[in-house]
């Protein structure tokens, strides 16, 4: 299926919310979502084409229309007819969350406005890309946005808060994710790494994964306003342990040779969400090697203040050894 996609869309990628650490929601919803932008931050619409669709017909407009269409073809419903959408709503995977959504998300005021600042910083922290459209959704998928060339759709099921009923069976390290302050995040994230994707020659180290990470992070604060090591998805709480243990992290990760390791087990076990590093011990939060990657960027940046984040989002930076050399960390 993912074949096909490709295929039809070139550009297609999917955005795997799944892969990501948790947030610190709390702590930076104000700062995220109601910050005050600059002149040229205005609001960016989000199209909601999920009350068109929850109502069984497509938007008037003819973006709309291309959206819907583009959707339809993404997730396997063949072309928008009037029957299709007539029996889009019913879908068990829609029609579950439709009162949800609908009640969640009356006014997204407090969402535009973040999007706005993403969207006009772009053009600066993305240099050659296009800024999309973004629309609202009801996705079927497990991740929560999905970018097709200048689209974006935004799964606004997806963000219906810790308690919802239908996330009971997620951990706790998932469920946390599932609130609307992780929305604007979890945009921007996918617009870095779908234009900017990670991509070493040959099998990635556990170095080039980390000073990728890194980068993202870097991106995201800088198109969210946020700082780079709660972009990459760390609480207070983690932050604090992991400032403890940096010097011990570090000294574990040379000591026993996984910077320059390929085994894809290390990679996932330093990079991937999850609840505890383990690799490291059962106490150390999930993707510890996310936050390294930060700390190396952050170290980098303070060397190289002429750097840009597309300097740091190409494989000349983070798949050069020199890079950790030159960071001084």
């Amino acid at each position: 299926m993912l074949t096909f996609f490709c295929e039809k869309f070139p550009k297609f990628r999917y955005f795997w919310a799944m892969k990501i650490p948790v947030l610190p929601y709390a702590a930076l919803a104000a700062a995220l979502l109601t910050a005050c932008g600059g002149a040229d931050e205005a609001p960016a619409r989000l199209h909601r084409i999920d009350r068109d669709l929850a109502a069984g017909h497509a938007p008037a407009d003819t973006l709309g229309q291309r959206a819907v269409a583009t959707l339809f073809a993404l997730s396997g419903y063949g072309e928008p007819t009037d029957s299709a959408l007539r029996a889009y709503p019913s879908k068990p995977s829609i029609a579950a969350h439709l009162s949800a959504v609908d009640s969640a998300f009356a006014d997204m005021g407090a969402q535009e406005r973040a999007l706005g600042r993403i969207a006009a910083r772009m053009p600066e922290v993305l240099p050659g890309v296009a800024v999309p459209h973004f629309f609202a959704v009801i996705s079927p998928f497990n991740q929560s946005v999905i970018v097709a060339d200048t689209m974006v759709f935004v799964g606004l099921n997806h963000y219906l808060g810790t308690e919802y009923p239908a996330y009971g069976y997620f951990p706790d390290f998932i469920r946390g994710r599932k609130v609307g302050e992780r929305l604007p995040v979890d945009v921007a994230e996918a617009v870095v790494r779908v234009n900017r994707p990670f991509a070493p020659s040959g099998n990635p180290t556990l170095l080039q994964a980390m000073l990728y990470e890194g980068a993202v992070a870097e991106a995201v604060a800088r198109l969210t306003g946020m700082e780079a090591e709660e972009a990459a998805g760390f609480d207070r709480g983690q932050l604090g342990f992991l400032a403890a243990h940096e010097d011990e992290i570090w000294r574990l990760m040379a000591e026993r040779q996984w910077l320059y390791s390929s085994d894809p087990a290390v990679l996932r076990g330093f990079i991937s969400l999850s609840p505890a590093t383990t690799l490291l011990s059962p106490d150390t939060p999930g993707a510890a090697g996310r936050w390294v990657g930060t700390r190396i960027v952050e170290a980098y940046l303070k060397s190289h203040p002429e750097a840009s984040v597309a300097d740091l989002l190409s494989p000349d930076f983070y798949t050069d050894p020199a890079s950790l050399r030159d960071s001084g960390y």
